[in-house]
């Protein structure tokens, strides 16, 4: 409201103070809130700036980050393919906003599943970055951690847990806690449940859980994936009530974050539903998959390969209550 007083709506100073809110509500994870205020932040940049100016790249990236959080990834995709092709007009060298959209562009593949294309941006930022911060930096550490997530989404889970591990290492000269030691912690978790050590896994989990509640409190949406992360092992583990408790957690997070249509909760739902079978809770699993396949008909498409797993999903309850023809029909969708 200052910034409104005294330089006027449409100034360049007031669509900072937009844009440095949003920051602060994609922090609480109130991404509608943070959604609004980056749209105005564009709104007076595309007004009072050159076509060309890095704020306004900024504001395209800002908008691409929070359309990401909500699930929405073919509008981020836009956003973010804006911002890098303004920074490529604006920049003849490297430098660290082209960074920021590779890796921006390789978080969101990795979220669709193109995990080719994420691990290619990821290794374009983490060359820049390297190259603009040097190796002891924070948003080398970053860059480490992406390369790590990208390499453990193709299989490679030695690369991987080599990254993770400098990128932790980077993070803990910095204190123990940070939202990027939580991430570490979570991340190689993650490597240790690949690789079925699953005691190691849920200390790393449980590390991760302890800095996130720790700073945030025990309502934030980065809570979500760890209380997944945690459901999955347990339930690997055979212990199936203490894997619904993890996921019943997320989901409640989930709602409260983003609402229904977020494809982060159709997966939970997947989880769901797959734990309740194992205690032979057909009705409960079933609805638990088609609430899940609605939600990720509608953010990713029916031929996503989430969309598979839930049409497989389905079949198998149908087939244990005999109901062949059915189950037949949507095991032929899963492998279209």
């Amino acid at each position: 409201e200052i910034r409104k007083i005294h330089s006027g709506i449409n100034h360049p100073l007031t669509a900072e103070a937009y844009n440095n809110l949003a920051v602060l509500y994609m922090a609480k994870g109130m991404y509608d809130t943070a959604l609004t205020l980056n749209q105005h932040a564009l709104q007076i940049r595309t007004k009072t700036l050159p076509g060309n100016h890095p704020n306004i790249a900024l504001s395209y990236n800002n908008i691409g980050n929070t359309y990401m959080a909500k699930g929405n990834y073919e509008e981020a995709l836009a956003y973010h393919m804006r911002a890098l092709e303004i920074r490529n007009k604006i920049f003849k060298t490297e430098n660290a906003d082209m960074a920021m959209s590779y890796a921006n562009l390789g978080s969101l593949f990795h979220e669709i599943g193109r995990f080719d294309e994420a691990l290619n941006y990821f290794l374009k930022a983490l060359d820049i970055t390297e190259k603009v911060f040097g190796p002891d930096n924070p948003h080398t550490s970053e860059a480490y951690n992406n390369v790590g997530a990208a390499f453990s989404d193709l299989g490679d889970y030695d690369r991987s847990l080599d990254y993770f591990k400098k990128s932790l290492t980077l993070r803990m000269k910095r204190g123990e806690f940070s939202p990027g030691v939580s991430t570490s912690y979570n991340n190689i978790g993650s490597i240790y449940k690949y690789r079925g050590d699953y005691d190691l896994a849920l200390s790393y989990y449980r590390r991760s859980v302890e800095v996130i509640i720790k700073l945030y409190g025990n309502k934030h949406p980065d809570l979500i994936r760890r209380y997944k992360n945690m459901g999955e092992v347990f339930e690997t583990e055979g212990l199936i009530d203490t894997a619904l408790y993890y996921y019943n957690e997320a989901l409640k997070l989930n709602l409260d974050a983003v609402g229904e249509e977020h494809s982060g909760l159709a997966s939970i739902y997947l989880n769901r539903g797959t734990a309740l079978g194992k205690l032979n809770d057909l009705q409960k699993a079933k609805d638990d998959y088609s609430m899940g396949l609605k939600i990720t008909k509608e953010s990713l498409g029916d031929q996503s390969s989430l969309a598979a797993n839930f049409y497989s999903a389905i079949s198998s309850v149908l087939l244990t209550e005999n109901k062949k023809d059915s189950a037949i029909v949507l095991q032929r969708k899963s492998i279209r």
